[in-house]
């Protein structure tokens, strides 16, 4: 049985690094994640490319936050998941981090 992540990445006017840092958790070989992204309203393009992604997104938040600590619990508010990682909008996930984490937390019960 896998693992269901919920990844939440926050951005506001992000749109160079946005599909880039998207795309590294997309591309993860693990098949139980939702992805969840909370834009303070963007005026930059990221908007568009967000809109671009929307089918592969749990939720899209979009609007006036209070700044970061505010979005990563408006994102975490929505996650379903049993594991809840960050991925800020300018970083990207290593390929295989997902299933390397699943395998630590499967080795530690006890975490």
């Amino acid at each position: 049985m896998s693992t269901l992540f919920s990844v939440v990445t926050i951005s506001f006017n992000q749109e160079k690094y946005l599909r880039e840092c998207l795309d590294s958790i997309f591309s993860q070989d693990h098949d139980d994640f939702e992805v969840i992204v909370v834009d303070g309203g963007s005026n930059d393009g990221s908007l568009e490319y967000l809109a671009s992604v929307r089918d592969r997104l749990e939720h899209l938040v979009i609007g006036q936050d209070s700044g970061a600590a505010d979005a990563l619990n408006i994102g975490f508010d929505r996650a379903k998941g049993e594991i809840f990682c960050f991925v800020n909008s300018d970083d990207m996930l290593c390929d295989g981090a997902l299933k390397t984490v699943e395998s630590f937390f499967r080795a530690h019960p006890d975490c």
